[in-house]
């Protein structure tokens, strides 16, 4: 499996792990993805600001996710908690795997690179949020050494916040 940034001629394929995405979450009866977000005017932007990524395999993109640089208005107000500390975070929105490629290991090798982005960016801490209903992903959050924080606001609902401290193996 290989990890990197996407490209503008990926999109087509990066909405197809979105599609499948957007499928699983409905099977589940989870309302989250199913207005039409993340769509591709979105995905476009993510890849424009160079926070969009992914995995292939065999050439085959079968996982994507962005990774958001920066402040994040959706983490500005946090509630029924608190975040751990406040620092130079980063936010994992948008992420996805093939649905033939789920339980195969593909969303945490998607996320452990990621994390090495967020270090290579020198960013101290990565952000990430769930519907209160998915709670497959809940614990896959929780599996990968995120803390739970509270609760934030998305356009279209409450969400589960969770905040992970980097190591810097430098120090």
């Amino acid at each position: 499996m290989i990890f990197r940034e996407a490209k503008r001629d990926d999109l087509d394929n990066i909405m197809k792990v979105i599609s499948s995405g957007k499928k699983s979450l409905k099977a589940l009866e989870i309302d989250q993805w199913q207005k039409g977000n993340p769509n591709r005017e979105q995905i476009l932007r993510d890849i424009r600001n160079h926070e969009s990524f992914l995995i292939e395999n065999q050439d085959e993109i079968i996982g994507t996710a962005a990774l958001v640089r920066g402040i994040d208005r959706v983490y500005e107000e946090i509630y029924e908690g608190s975040w751990i500390e406040c620092n130079n975070y980063c936010a994992i929105h948008r992420i996805a795997v093939l649905d033939h490629y789920k339980n195969a290991g593909v969303a945490s090798k998607l996320l452990e690179n990621l994390e090495k982005q967020a270090g290579y960016w020198k960013l101290t801490d990565v952000r990430i949020d769930t519907h209160p209903g998915n709670t497959v992903m809940q614990k896959w959050i929780v599996k990968h050494k995120f803390h739970y924080c509270g609760k934030v606001d998305q356009a279209d609902g409450m969400r589960l916040a969770y905040q992970k401290l980097l190591v810097n193996d430098e120090e």
